[in-house]
């Protein structure tokens, strides 16, 4: 549970059990303490004030917005139950739970009370907002009321009068556009809205929509005159960022977009990279940012993917920075890992599918699709298990149809290695029978040994090098061990023969933290090259007008934030995909095991997909679904309503 470190000797008597129990730990006493004694000064708060104070911090620290005052003792153990044994919970329902809460903060100096019993706005002396049965910290209350303010009058406003004209350019950038009819309404959503949010699992073609939406807005831009049209694309990470790039940048390689602005398209997808960049981050402050309500981007269409990955916070940066005409695309996979920080916007606006207009959905996984002799399309092993993981919940019905597909995989596409009790997943019979899927580590060693004859050569060696290790992960949920990427790397040092030293050729490479000074980005990946003269070939994302991505070759001695990538974290990973995933499913008493988790990991993999894992915990992830607690969507619909209504209503 919870280190008891830190935490102060003297405890307050309401807060003991639970930090007894180890519920409650140093961040959540101490803040109670400093917020507590900041909104009521001399004044000593009731027990309830305290518990109220402290399980608000405790919703914080695991990135809910607000804490949900109708049962905590069911929130709590909702979150703990999955990890915990019968005698923790046995005891945990015996613990001084808090009730009535809602009722007992009604009079408290620290809360404002807002809605239809309270204030239309909380008052910024007290640290609480207390609306309905959800209790904020003041700044996720601001936040949230940010993001669901601005989201609603974009939701609110009315669309575009499109002309004759308009349904040419949405179909003009489909070879085929009767076969895409969800495609084409994104394109049309994007433009008749300055909101529009495109949803999809991987292999939907989100990506190419983005494309196909620049297309029709370069159209009309070309139709309408006047200066060119500005674009920024954005992603959470450098490597979403390049994915981006790389997969509009592909499109038009491959020709599935007109020529026509095509050139002008490639320059916007090359200059694709990070919100963080893309909003200014200002003295290394990732909170506070150049572009604001008083500096607003200087964009007419903004576009940003991976949505699933933002934060509250981060989401109310964006939102305050873009100009109130300016065109926002949201684009994302509401059934991937959320944001490891506070909040889950994209799952929220997913719960207003149903209300608004400026949504897409794309359900055909056509990346996964296997044609048939006949002409007709199926999908894969790896699309199959895609599309049983992503109903919204599962029973034992659907579970064990997804533990069948396992059972059944040929081995062609996708492959299950079971995991008995007690056995380490690094066991030489496991490391045996998962070899032959990472041939491609052994290959890229074999091309990083080689030493070129001159430049040309050494660059174009290094690109195959790297093509290879990044062909293939090992996905892990945890950092350490022999479930995680510390043991998962020492596999693929055994497998590939690459040795441990840190410029022994083939070791792939993962950069962990940007270096503005050489160019090189959190998430860039590399491999090692070259025997008498090893350097690392890195893959680099570059702004626009400097090429795009590309490969360059560092000294290893000027690279200091590096680790070794045979292994990654799912985390890590997202928003990248790979022809071959080893996912090392946790073990099952493992806090990470989750569906998101689960899910996302299966859709990093195009063409391959080895699970590890015991099937108790792929049942176990299955059935755990992660929810957090906020009242977003709520906030929008009052928004949107009272704008629509022709007054403003409290959010």
């Amino acid at each position: 549970m919870r280190s008891r470190r830190l935490v102060p000797r003297v405890v307050h008597p309401a807060l003991a059990p639970f930090v007894d129990l180890g519920i409650l730990g140093t961040a959540e006493v101490h803040a109670a303490l400093h917020i507590a004694g900041a909104g009521l000064g001399d004044a000593g708060p009731a027990d309830h004030e305290f518990l109220a104070l402290a399980f608000a911090v405790w919703s914080i620290n695991r990135s809910h917005v607000c804490l949900d005052l109708s049962d905590i003792e069911a929130q709590v153990i909702t979150e703990v139950a999955p990890f915990a044994g019968e005698d923790l919970l046995r005891t945990m329902s015996d613990l001084p739970w808090p009730t009535n809460l809602e009722d007992a903060l009604q009079s408290s100096a620290l809360v404002s009370v807002v809605g239809p019993a309270g204030s239309a706005s909380p008052s910024p002396d007290r640290p609480l907002v207390l609306k309905g049965n959800l209790l904020y910290l003041m700044r996720q209350w601001v936040d949230e009321g940010i993001v669901a303010d601005l989201l609603a009058g974009r939701l609110a406003s009315p669309p575009d009068h499109l002309g004759p004209s308009a349904d040419a350019w949405a179909r003009a950038a489909f070879r085929n556009p009767d076969d895409c009819p969800e495609q084409v309404a994104a394109v049309r959503n994007v433009l008749a809205h300055r909101l529009s949010v495109l949803l999809g699992g991987p292999g939907t073609g989100k990506t190419f929509t983005i494309a196909a939406m620049l297309h029709a807005l370069a159209e009309r831009r070309a139709h309408e005159g006047g200066r060119p049209l500005r674009v920024a694309l954005a992603a959470p990470t450098a490597k979403a960022a390049q994915q981006m790039t790389a997969s509009i940048t592909a499109s038009i390689d491959d020709d599935k977009l007109p020529a026509v602005h095509a050139d002008q398209i490639r320059i916007w997808a090359a200059g694709a990279g990070t919100l963080h960049g893309l909003m200014g981050v200002r003295n290394g402050n990732l909170v506070r940012f150049r572009h604001g309500p008083a500096n607003p981007l200087p964009f007419d269409v903004i576009v940003v993917d991976e949505v699933s990955m933002m934060s509250l916070p981060l989401m109310a940066r964006l939102l305050e920075a873009v100009p109130a005409d300016a065109t926002l695309v949201l684009v994302g996979d509401p059934r991937q890992l959320q944001s490891i920080e506070t909040g889950a916007v994209l799952a929220q606006l997913w719960d207003l599918h149903a209300e608004v207009p400026h949504m897409t959905i794309l359900e055909r996984n056509r990346r996964q699709e296997n044609r048939l002799p006949d002409g007709s399309v199926v999908l894969n092993a790896i699309g199959e298990l895609a599309r049983e993981m992503r109903v919204d919940r599962h029973d034992d019905i659907s579970v064990a149809r997804v533990i069948d597909l396992l059972v059944r995989a040929d081995g062609k596409e996708l492959v299950w290695i079971p995991v008995a009790p007690g056995v380490k997943p690094t066991a030489r019979e496991i490391f045996e029978t998962v070899e032959p899927h990472l041939e491609d580590f052994k290959e890229a060693k074999r091309i990083a040994d080689m030493d070129a004859p001159d430049a040309a050569a050494e660059l174009a060696a290094a690109t195959r090098a790297l093509a290879q290790v990044d062909g293939v992960r090992i996905l892990c949920a945890h950092r350490e061990g022999h479930w995680g990427v510390s043991g998962w790397n020492e596999v693929g040092h055994q497998i590939s023969g690459v040795g441990r030293w840190r410029a022994d050729p083939g070791r792939p490479l993962l950069v962990t933290r940007n270096d503005r000074s050489i160019g090189i980005n959190n998430g860039d990946s590399g491999i090692v090259w070259g025997r008498s003269h090893p350097r690392a070939g890195l893959h680099v994302h570059r702004s626009a007008g400097q090429g795009g991505g590309t490969l360059r070759l560092f000294e290893i001695a000027t690279l200091a934030d590096i680790e070794t990538a045979f292994a990654t974290t799912v985390h890590k990973a997202q928003g990248s995909q790979y022809d071959t995933v080893v996912f090392v499913v946790p073990p099952p008493q493992s806090p990470l095991l989750q569906h998101e988790l689960l899910y996302t990991a299966v859709t990093r993999a195009k063409k391959k997909l080895v699970l590890i894992g015991p099937a108790e915990s792929i049942a176990r992830a299955l059935t755990t679904q992660t929810r957090r607690r906020s009242g977003l969507a709520d906030r929008i619909r009052a928004a949107r309503a009272g704008l629509l209504g022709g007054h403003s209503a409290p959010s």
